[in-house]
């Protein structure tokens, strides 16, 4: 099985930190980035750096989690894009659709949940 590269953005720590952990234990390589423009610098950057999907708070100081999806959407068109929240109401299914953005990853979440909702960005499966 080919590795998977993540790219997991937010401003907290603790929790880029533990999202980190999950991920790899999860058997993904994973790149963390803790604000927009240090991610929007990976994603504009080389071919080198590949990402097979991004997972993103929605609410990012400066920069949110729509606008780096967007960004990334046109820059790297193959990486699939996941937001993550602790809110209920960020958007609808159709909004999501619409925007090119594979789901939303509720937070706190568990490892198992955070590998699932990849996979099914992976898979193009959006229940």
């Amino acid at each position: 099985v080919a590795p998977v590269f993540t790219m997991s953005i937010t401003v907290d720590v603790a929790a880029i930190e533990a999202g980190r952990r999950l991920l790899e234990e999860s058997g993904y390589r994973v790149t963390t980035c803790t604000n927009s423009a240090e991610a929007l610098a990976l994603i504009h950057s080389t071919e080198d750096q590949q990402f097979d999907c991004v997972i993103c708070e929605v609410s990012m100081p400066v920069i949110g989690g729509v606008a780096i999806a967007n960004t990334c959407r046109l820059c790297r068109p193959r990486a699939r894009f996941l937001l993550s929240s602790g809110t209920v109401d960020v958007l609808s299914a159709d909004s999501l659709r619409i925007l090119g953005i594979a789901g939303i990853v509720m937070k706190p979440f568990s490892s198992h949940f955070l590998a699932k909702a990849i996979q099914r960005a992976l898979t193009g499966y959006n229940p």
